[in-house]
């Protein structure tokens, strides 16, 4: 990443929009921390969860996000955190419980109802695995049930829920 933002940045600053909604890698989510208070930047901010884990880990201090609001999913299982911490010394990244289970939930679809395209989505219809994630099946939109979304906003130096 060599990415330093200032062109796009600058460009927002100028059109000045009612809202941003910034996704970005955790190195240029710091950048972009940093960046937007040295450019005055004062449009409401909508980020990804990216933000708030460089926060988290240090890499930017949590007034740099002040009235910034993050979305988020819940949390791995507290099982899952600390198998994941003792097999690899750190805490797991965001989808690190979803990317493990979407492995398992396929291996269980294969080997429940077979291989093809048709029978792989016959199973996820109807599959329902408890993973590292929880309970997982899919609702009608095939989105799953158990992974729900969190908004909280940087406020005084605490990230506080948005109802």
């Amino acid at each position: 990443d060599n990415n330093d933002l200032s062109t796009d940045l600058t460009i927002l600053k100028d059109i000045n929009p009612d809202a941003i909604f910034v996704t970005l890698n955790f190195n240029d989510m710091a950048l972009f921390g940093r960046k937007r208070i040295e450019l005055g930047i004062n449009s409401k901010i909508l980020a990804h969860s990216n933000f708030a884990s460089t926060i988290e880990a240090g890499r930017l201090p949590i007034e740099s996000g002040e009235g910034i609001t993050v979305f988020r999913f819940t949390e791995p299982s507290q099982e899952f955190i600390k198998k994941f911490t003792i097999e690899y010394g750190r805490l797991p990244e965001i989808y690190s419980d979803t990317a493990y289970d979407g492995v398992y939930v396929i291996k269980n679809v294969i080997e429940g109802y077979g291989q093809g395209t048709d029978n792989i989505i016959n199973g996820l219809r109807k599959i329902k695995f408890v993973g590292a994630s929880g309970e997982i099946s899919f609702g009608e939109d095939y989105y799953p049930k158990n992974k729900q979304p969190i908004l909280e906003i940087i406020k005084e130096g605490k990230f506080l829920g948005v109802e």
